[in-house]
C-alpha cells in the first residue's frame, strides 16, 4: 500500500510540473503577439498622422498671404498665364483710343474682335479687354470680393442714339421751362452724345450700381488699387471734369493695357493727359459750361405783367384820342407786343427743330444683333 501510495505522489507531482511549463510557454506567446504589434504599428501612424497635420496646417496659414504667380514686378493671387497674353499687350497701341466730344469716333466705328463676355450673356467685348476682365474677376473672386458685377459693355452709335435721346426726352419733361438747347446741356454732363461714347471703342466696362455709391464697396477699393495689373483704368476720375468732360464715375473702367494703366494710375492722370504726353501735344480742356436754371422763374411773370399797368399814364391814353388816327396807334402798340412774342417764340421753335432734326438722323434704322439682345428702356440711372 506504501508504495501505491508513493507512485500515486509521484504520478500528480510530474503532472503539476508539465502544467506548470505549459502554462508558461502559453503565457509568453500570447505576450509577444500583442505587444509586438502595439509597438510598431502606433509609431508608424504616429509619424504619418503627424506628417499629414504638418502640411495641412502650413496650407492653411500661408496660402491666403502668399501670391501664386508673378509677373514683371506684379503678383497676382491666381495663376494668370494663360491671359498675360491680353493683360499686358505687346502692342497696346489699337487699345489707347480716346472717344469724347473733341474726338468723336463717328456712326460708321464699329470695333474689331467683339466677344461676349461670358455664355449666355449679351455683353460685348473687344477680346483683350473680355480676357482681361475675366482675370480680374478670378483674381476678386479669390480674395473675396464679390459686391458688383458687370452692367455694361460695348454701345453701338445706334443704341446710344437711343439712349441720350431718352435722356432727352425724360429731361425735357422734368424741365418744361427750358427750350430743348438748354436740356442738351444738361443732358451732356452726364450721357454721351452718339459717336462720342467710351462705350463704343468696346473696351469700357460699367460695374453696378451705376451710381458714386460704387466707391462705397469693396470692389472699388480693390479696383482703385489693383485694376491696373489687368490693364484697367478708371476713366472718370474725380476733379479731371475739365479733362475728360464727364463728372466722376467710379463705375466705369477702360481698358488700355497694363504698361498704360501702371503709368496712369501711378502719375495720377487721365487716358487724355497721357496721350498728350505720348503725342507731345497740349492737353484739351473742356470749357466750363454755365448750366441752364433748373427752376422756373416765378418773379418773372408778375415784373413782366406789371410795369405796363404802371407806366400807363393818363396822358399816354390822351395823345392817341387827339391825333386823327387813333385806330393806328392802338394796333400799333398791340402788334409791337405780339411780334416780340412771336419772335421769341420762333426762335425757339426753330432751334427745337433744328435740334430734333439733328438728334432723328443720328439714330440708324437698323439695328446689330448686339443692341436687340439688350434693354433700350431707359435705365434707372445716368451713365455715359
Amino acid at each position: 500500500m506504501k508504495i501505491i501510495a508513493l507512485l500515486l505522489a509521484l504520478i500528480t507531482a510530474f503532472s503539476l510540473f508539465a502544467c506548470n511549463k505549459g502554462g508558461n510557454n502559453s503565457s509568453y506567446i500570447t505576450t509577444s503577439e500583442s505587444t509586438t504589434p502595439d509597438t510598431t504599428e502606433p509609431e508608424g501612424t504616429t509619424e504619418e498622422e503627424t506628417t499629414t497635420e504638418e502640411t495641412t496646417t502650413e496650407a492653411t496659414t500661408t496660402e491666403p498671404y502668399e501670391p501664386i504667380y508673378e509677373d514683371g514686378g506684379f503678383t497676382y493671387k491666381i495663376d494668370v498665364r494663360k491671359y498675360l497674353q491680353y493683360i499686358d499687350p505687346a502692342n497696346d497701341t489699337e487699345y489707347l483710343i480716346i472717344a469724347n466730344r473733341k474726338h468723336p469716333l463717328g456712326s460708321s466705328y464699329t470695333p474689331k474682335n467683339l466677344t461676349y463676355v461670358a455664355e449666355g450673356q449679351s455683353w460685348l467685348l473687344r477680346r483683350a479687354a473680355k480676357e482681361a476682365f475675366e482675370a480680374m474677376r478670378l483674381e476678386m473672386q479669390a480674395l473675396g470680393v464679390y459686391d458688383t458685377y458687370n452692367r455694361s459693355t460695348y454701345r453701338s452709335y445706334s443704341f446710344q442714339s437711343i439712349l441720350y435721346n431718352q435722356y432727352l426726352e425724360r429731361d425735357m419733361k422734368k424741365y418744361p421751362h427750358l427750350s430743348r438747347e438748354q436740356v442738351m446741356i444738361i443732358v451732356d454732363t452726364y450721357s454721351a452724345r452718339p459717336g462720342t461714347s467710351d462705350h463704343q471703342t468696346g473696351l469700357t466696362i460699367d460695374f453696378n450700381p451705376l451710381n458714386e455709391s460704387f466707391a462705397n464697396l469693396k470692389a472699388y477699393k480693390y479696383m482703385k488699387d489693383n485694376a491696373h495689373k489687368f490693364g484697367f483704368i478708371l476713366r472718370y476720375p474725380k476733379g479731371k471734369e475739365n479733362v475728360t468732360g464727364y463728372k466722376f464715375e467710379p463705375w466705369h473702367w477702360r481698358f488700355v493695357g497694363r504698361d498704360t494703366a501702371t503709368y496712369i494710375y501711378e502719375h495720377g492722370i487721365t487716358l487724355e493727359e497721357y496721350m498728350a504726353l505720348k503725342n507731345g501735344t497740349e492737353v484739351e480742356y473742356f470749357s466750363e459750361v454755365e448750366l441752364p436754371p433748373l427752376t422756373p422763374p416765378a418773379t418773372t411773370i408778375p415784373d413782366a405783367t406789371t410795369p405796363p399797368d404802371d407806366t400807363t399814364t393818363p396822358d399816354e391814353t390822351t395823345v392817341p384820342d387827339d391825333t386823327t388816327t387813333p385806330d393806328e396807334t392802338t394796333p400799333t402798340e398791340t402788334t409791337d407786343d405780339v411780334t416780340t412774342t412771336d419772335d421769341v417764340t420762333t426762335e425757339d421753335i426753330t432751334t427745337a427743330e433744328e435740334v430734333t432734326t439733328t438728334a432723328e438722323t443720328t439714330v440708324p434704322e437698323q439695328t446689330t444683333e448686339a443692341e436687340t439682345s439688350v434693354s433700350v428702356g431707359l435705365p434707372d440711372h445716368e451713365f455715359t
